[in-house]
């Protein structure tokens, strides 16, 4: 009973490993289907296929050689559903005599399938999520090289998921920064206007030039502040999305007129 209870719990991690990459019935992509192609031509097998190994299903990532109609089958007729219990390679040199599988329908029937070699597909945490696998119509035995390589090339799918996955969780932070900057942005603006607008009102009712002067300090650092502001989140929208740059003529007499205003000595 516990043991059943450690493989329960071991399952659903790899399950949880699996779904934590968001590829299942995603569509095709180049960066697989030449992984797949290579393990084709490397292991001079007909059919090569990235296949993930869900709860109850099967589901290729990629497949050459092959139908797309076999891209999802129920996951007690596959073989990579023993691939997945094994951290190294399985091979099966003729399906048709492994009782395992010898009465599954593309054994017995067509395409009448006969050779296997798979390597699973491990998660830096040591879960095998699937696996990268070569079949052939016709029994054979692979050298230890080919399945050297073809390791080597699970190695390399897994590699891609894990880029893919790290690309999503930036991708996902830099959204949650841009929302939090123009939060920040906005609650920022909120008493620099209200300064700004008080600065008004005061600079109507004060008489005397210095008082003017310095209210007129106050409501350009505020406004200073406002535009420093505006600068900030222009910066991360365009971290977040590019930008393009446009030239304007601007008076460096005002500009530097106004800096020494704003940082003279009161």
């Amino acid at each position: 009973m516990e043991v059943n209870t450690v493989q329960v719990d071991f399952e659903e991690k790899r399950i949880e490993a699996l779904h934590s990459y968001a590829v299942l019935d995603t569509v095709p992509e180049e960066k697989f289907d030449d992984l797949t192609k290579l393990a084709a031509d490397l292991c001079d097998a007909p059919i090569a296929r990235i296949n993930l190994i869900d709860s109850g299903r099967q589901w290729a990532k990629s497949i050459h050689g092959m139908s797309e109609d076999t891209r999802e089958v129920p996951r007690d007729i596959t073989v990579c559903q023993y691939t997945i219990q094994k951290s190294e390679v399985l091979e099966i040199k003729n399906l048709a005599e492994d009782p395992r599988f010898k009465n599954f329908s593309y054994v017995k029937e067509q395409p009448r399938l006969r050779y296997y070699l798979g390597a699973p597909l491990l998660s830096p945490e040591g879960y095998a999520i699937g696996a990268l696998c070569v079949l052939d119509y016709k029994e054979r035995e692979m050298p230890e090289k080919q399945k050297k390589q073809l390791q080597i090339l699970a190695g390399e799918v897994m590699a891609r998921l894990e880029l893919s996955k790290q690309n999503q969780k930036l991708k996902e932070l830099n959204e949650h920064k841009l929302k939090l900057m123009k939060m920040l942005s906005h609650d920022m603006r909120s008493p620099l206007n209200g300064i700004i607008g008080m600065s008004n009102m005061l600079s109507e009712l004060v008489a005397g030039d210095e008082e003017a002067e310095m209210i007129e300090l106050m409501e350009q650092s505020a406004m200073q502040l406002n535009q420093m502001i505006d600068e900030i989140l222009s910066y991360s929208l365009m971290e977040s999305k590019g930008f393009t740059l446009n030239s304007k003529e601007v008076s460096l007499g005002k500009v530097s007129e106004s800096m020494n205003r704003l940082y003279q000595p009161v």
